[in-house]
């Protein structure tokens, strides 16, 4: 096979997908099941997400099927036109040397494995790390410049407790250290004036290069980097004595409506790559001698669209709880998920489907749904169904603290035989 020195996609265009990840991994990028770090890439749900190396957030490129639908490129979305991979390359955007070379076999595991640590050493050795600063070189307010400040302490709402669907958002704009690259960080609180201390804090955090990954990038609305869920709160199913909310439905930014508790744990698990009816009977089979393995616990067990969902029934949890974390892990759910619900402090379900995995699929709006997008989507999304009833595993015993969370999730389940998407 040809590996060329250039790479280009049209949005809107098939791409070779294999191509391009067999490009990414010899010049020098490791793949990883979530990009963390600069020199990484990952394949989430339907992107693929590519951190360069004087970048301070990942690229992302959104599939539909086989083309490219958008891309996330230095914190802009693109809908139209070409992109060059090239400019993904590790070194400084260079070609870095590399000429179109011709594979005549694939390459072994072992010679792979020689190839990708070379590069990554050389590579890493060969770029300069970047100066820790405490002082950006500026903060923009409102769209306006203002000299450089120090902001020694996080204000207040930087962390919460429980779940937290903030009132107020308020975007600030900057740009990275050498002036390059834009940068955008958000901010959140009850009133105006929370939310513009925690973006302007965030701002100058990210534009010191020095904690690039608290900028601001969801992969597919999870919510990952150190702030709240942006999400529509719709309705407050339970609270507890104190008035707090233990369930909570709100509709996220791809327009699916979603569950979360504060307490009630549900583990999300996805079946292996390359799945066959076999394969999936041995993972169910598996997952439940994990869950029955959990002395004192009771679970209730659903097949979805690409895995199992699990829904533990007499036991009080707290998401970001290591023990809760642990038994999550033990027991085989998705990492994603697991870190998402470390980092929010709740656990979450899908209530209805993926709008992509809909016949015909419906496209993603940029921004929060609208009205006319969400009645589209729930007309053509009543012929599907998100989950189906597996049975109980345990001792089939529920607290009345959990009755209407689990009333509102088991309007998910389908029991006549729908689509699962």
């Amino acid at each position: 096979m040809i590996i060329p020195k250039h790479i280009t996609l049209t949005i809107g265009k098939p791409a070779k997908w294999d191509e391009l990840k067999f490009w990414l991994e010899f010049r020098g990028y490791v793949r990883c099941p979530s990009v963390s770090a600069a020199g990484e890439f990952a394949e989430v749900g339907g992107s693929l997400l590519i951190w360069p190396r004087d970048e301070t957030e990942p690229f992302v490129l959104d599939r539909f099927g086989n083309a490219l639908e958008r891309a996330k490129v230095q914190g802009r979305w693109l809908n139209k036109g070409t992109i060059d991979i090239n400019s993904f390359d590790p070194v400084d955007g260079e070609a870095g040397g590399l000429e179109e070379v011709e594979v005549t076999k694939p390459l072994q595991p072992k010679q792979l494995f020689w190839t990708k640590l070379f590069r990554f050493e050389f590579l890493r050795s060969s770029h300069k790390k970047p100066e820790v600063s405490g002082r950006p070189d500026a903060i923009v307010k409102n769209g306006v410049s203002s000299p450089a400040e120090t902001l020694l302490a996080p204000p207040n709402g930087m962390d919460w407790t429980g779940l937290y669907f903030p009132n107020v958002w308020i975007k600030h704009s900057g740009k990275s250290k050498r002036g390059k690259i834009p940068i955008e960080a958000w901010g959140w609180g009850d009133t105006p004036a929370e939310a513009d201390a925690v973006a302007a804090y965030r701002l100058a955090r990210a534009t010191s290069k020095a904690v690039a990954n608290e900028t601001d990038w969801n992969l597919y609305g999870y919510g990952l980097g150190g702030m709240p869920l942006r999400e529509r709160l719709l309705d407050a199913i339970s609270k507890d004595g104190e008035g707090n909310i233990t369930a909570a439905l709100t509709r996220n930014r791809y327009g699916a409506l979603i569950l979360s508790t504060s307490n009630m744990m549900m583990i999300d698990l996805d079946f292996p790559a390359g799945k066959t009816s076999t394969d999936i009977e041995a993972f169910v089979n598996s997952t439940k001698a994990k869950l029955a393995a959990e002395t004192g616990r009771s679970f209730l067990l659903f097949r979805t669209a690409a895995g199992l969902r699990a829904i533990s029934t007499n036991k009080i949890d707290q998401a970001d709880d290591p023990e809760a974390q642990q038994l999550m892990e033990r027991v085989g759910a998705d990492p994603l998920y697991v870190r998402l619900c470390r980092e929010q402090k709740c656990f979450r379900s899908r209530l209805t489907p993926k709008p992509w995995r809909l016949t015909p699929p419906i496209k993603v709006e940029d921004g929060d749904p609208s009205d006319m997008w969400v009645a589209k989507y729930e007309e053509r999304s009543s012929s599907f169904g998100v989950c189906q009833s597996l049975g109980w595993v345990g001792q089939q015993e529920t607290l009345p603290e959990f009755f209407e969370a689990l009333a509102m999730h088991n309007q998910s389940v389908t029991t006549d035989g729908k689509r699962l998407a």
